[in-house]
């Protein structure tokens, strides 16, 4: 998990923030972040609060032949 103490990410651009080309700068940095944690089955979530920061965490999904997927969460 990550978070810190800025003005957060309002409820109405929390998906947005990972979509290509979204944002101040390039638009490429949490949208390619997103596609390659995807690849490799991890997926990533903004769960800070406006106001009150931004927070990401990540899960990792761990696959077995012919078995369920399980999910790991880091807190």
């Amino acid at each position: 998990m990550y978070e810190d103490d800025g003005i957060g990410i309002s409820l109405e651009e929390k998906e947005r923030i990972f979509e290509k080309g979204f944002g101040k700068n390039t638009g490429f940095g949490l949208f390619l972040t997103r596609e390659i944690h995807s690849i490799i089955h991890i997926s990533i979530k903004e769960t800070g609060s406006s106001p009150g920061g931004v927070g990401f965490n990540w899960i990792f999904q761990r696959l077995s032949a012919g078995k369920e997927c399980i999910t790991i969460q880091i807190p």
